[in-house]
């Protein structure tokens, strides 16, 4: 957005044949009214009804708005989300219409040969900046494929997240069978879930249909699916073993992370922070956590992890994502090292566990704050 334009007045959408074409699953008169529309939301103010505009009777439409400043749009213009909006004078917009892409901003659609490009990259560019490195180079490109595909469905972002939840229901009855095939494809089930995971988010962003709904039942599956693998690996290793430790193991793990998740994720990413070594280390690397990083944020600020530096704290923070666990734990799966897995998932939890109680019960001096 550019701060140093004037708050338009108007919507004035300009339509031509492009208007019923469809892109990326939506019709282009709905795409751009709705992106009109996140424009102003996400001005704290509400939209305008759009005035929709055609060739033969512009110069009718547009002398009623005289030269007030209108925020003009294209059915030829494919936005990315956050777009940087054209706002000109209103007996401007004839002259003003835009005739080619502006790279991150607009895909301009000068015939259906274009659909394709801009729907690439309408989803190359729905990806999150908290995504870890496995996340963009291998989930990423397999999930931006079958959002491709379903995205021309009527399938909701919210179906999806519950249909992709019988992934992990099918990887936990593999896990359980308690041998190699189990352990090997189990994990990777799993690793399937993860990659795929981002679909959901994907499509809303593309169609304008996220909801804070969404993301709640979104952030729930995510927690059954680690929940679900940490009993299932133990259930699994118990059976090939004949002893019990290792189920107790995976209910201790899954018992500490359902706890640690719930009360150390209840609360907002901090928008201010104190000038001190954790503040500063937030505002620099803000963009790269989600609001399901509290936990990982509260590690940082409460364990003394920034004395190593900020460059091992980020990569701490890289190497301890969600999608980089998943594809390590399928990694160690697939060399016959499922119990590591297990042993891993359960000291991590117990760990954190142990830091939460000693900070609820005896809060002590930031030991970042000193710096």
């Amino acid at each position: 957005m550019q701060a140093s334009q004037p708050i338009p007045q108007s919507v004035v959408i300009f339509a031509d044949e492009t208007a019923e074409w469809v892109v990326a699953g939506l019709r282009q008169i709905d795409r751009v009214t709705l992106a009109a529309r996140d424009y102003f939301y996400c001005l704290g103010i509400l939209a305008p009804e759009p005035l929709i505009v055609h060739a033969e009777d512009a110069h009718g439409q547009l002398h009623s708005l005289g030269k007030r400043p209108v925020l003009l749009l294209s059915t030829r213009l494919v936005p990315a989300r956050q777009f940087r909006p054209l706002i000109v004078a209103a007996n401007d917009v004839l002259s003003n219409l835009p005739t080619k892409s502006d790279p991150g901003n607009w895909y301009y659609l000068a015939s259906k040969a274009d659909i394709a490009p801009a729907e690439h990259s309408l989803f190359s560019s729905a990806g999150k900046s908290q995504d870890g490195v496995v996340a963009r180079c291998l989930n990423r490109p397999l999930s931006r494929g079958l959002s491709r595909l379903l995205v021309r469905t009527a399938i909701s972002p919210n179906e999806l997240t519950l249909c992709l939840t019988l992934l992990p229901l099918a990887g936990a009855a593999l896990l359980i069978r308690g041998d190699y095939f189990g352990f090997a494809i189990g994990a990777v089930f799993f690793q399937i879930h993860s990659a795929l995971d981002g679909c959901d988010g994907e499509i809303a962003r593309v169609k304008y249909l996220e909801s804070e709904a969404g993301a709640k039942l979104d952030a729930l599956c995510d927690r059954f699916s680690t929940l679900l693998f940490a009993v299932a690996l133990g259930a699994g290793l118990s059976r090939q073993s004949g002893s019990w430790i290792f189920l107790a193991e995976g209910l201790v793990a899954a018992l500490c992370i359902g706890i640690v998740e719930t009360f150390l994720t209840r609360h907002e990413i901090e928008k201010q922070t104190a000038p001190n070594r954790y503040g500063t280390f937030l505002t620099a690397h803000r963009e790269s956590f989600n609001q399901g990083d509290q936990l990982k944020l509260w590690m940082i600020k409460h364990t003394g992890l920034l004395s190593l530096g900020e460059g091992a704290t980020a990569l701490f923070s890289q190497l301890t994502k969600r999608d980089v666990f998943n594809f390590v734990f399928m990694v160690l799966a697939l060399c016959s090292l499922a119990a590591w897995v297990l042993h891993i998932l359960a000291f991590c939890a117990c760990a954190i566990l142990v830091l939460g109680l000693k900070e609820l019960v005896a809060p002590t001096l930031d030991v970042n704050s000193t710096a």
